[in-house]
């Protein structure tokens, strides 16, 4: 179970930053989806629910920067339906040119089979201690 819901995790990552196809990451999702980035240190720092939201969330997110990719590292199954994924962006600001770069590591939830909820942590290192493991 642990290697589907890495793949589950996977499929909707690849979908939603790979592709910016937001229809397909979303059947991999839950409709209650929860999106916890209120530890962002960008612009689109908070908390998003649901598919409209999280949709809306995700375009205003890939139309801020032009060239806006996601790296994903690392997949860390790390067992309770979660999957930490180490990720690093890159982009330009639209509007003011600025190159951004940045690193983080994501808590994913799988349940029955869909993603429910991320939550964004500035490194792995925070993300694995929050799920009671250590690098």
């Amino acid at each position: 179970m642990s290697q589907e819901n890495v793949e589950i995790v996977r499929g909707f990552l690849e979908a939603l930053w790979d592709r910016r196809d937001f229809e397909a990451a979303l059947q991999f999702a839950d409709p209650d989806l929860v999106l916890d980035w209120s530890e962002s240190r960008a612009p689109y720092a908070g908390v998003v629910r649901g598919y409209e939201a999280a949709t809306h969330w995700f375009t205003e997110v890939a139309e801020t920067f032009s060239g806006y990719g996601v790296e994903r590292r690392d997949f860390t199954d790390c067992g309770s339906s979660l999957v930490v994924v180490e990720q690093s962006i890159s982009g330009q600001g639209r509007d003011s040119g600025i190159e951004v770069r940045a690193t983080g590591a994501t808590i994913w939830r799988v349940r029955d089979g869909k993603v429910v909820s991320g939550k964004l942590f500035q490194s792995k290192t925070e993300a694995l201690e929050a799920v009671g493991l250590a690098e």
